[in-house]
């Protein structure tokens, strides 16, 4: 390839990138909340080592909800779950009940903090039950600690 000469020329049609990415800027596609701060992991990091971005024990959240390998781990939340409501000495059912409806009018203001389709397959009843168990196992899971 010739160098270039102080004559040269490159001819840029700007009008042309400007429509396009008017275009672009204008795709309803990339709207997104600005509550949103919960991603998935992109492709191409979890394309060079899979393993790292898989939960082996515990997961928080619909991503990798009902997954085999968590399910023994599930009864670990749900024990932690039973152990904060006995704490509490009401009903069991009544404090349940109190928790799911606290969440459940919460739910669609949850859904705005996760980004894409990460949660768009996930009823509002699952929603509702990963939110009040995870939640409260995290709870729990930072009680325990903080005792010692």
């Amino acid at each position: 390839m010739a160098a270039s000469s102080p004559q040269s020329q490159v001819t840029i049609p700007i009008e042309s990138l400007v429509s396009s990415f008017k275009k672009k800027l204008d795709d309803h596609d990339l709207f997104m909340s600005s509550k949103v701060c919960i991603f998935k992991v992109p492709k191409i990091l979890h394309r060079h080592n899979p393993q790292t971005y898989e939960p082996n024990a515990f997961s928080i959240g619909p991503s990798h909800y009902g997954q085999k390998q968590l399910k023994p781990t599930k009864k670990i939340k749900l024990k932690y779950l039973q152990g904060l409501l006995r704490r509490l000495g009401k009903s069991e059912e009544l404090m349940l009940e109190q928790l799911f409806g606290a969440v459940r009018a919460i739910v669609e203001g949850a859904r705005q903090f996760y980004a894409g389709s990460s949660i768009g397959t996930c009823s509002d009843e699952i929603f509702v039950k990963i939110l009040v168990l995870d939640g409260y196992f995290i709870i729990e899971l930072f009680r325990k600690d903080a005792e010692g």
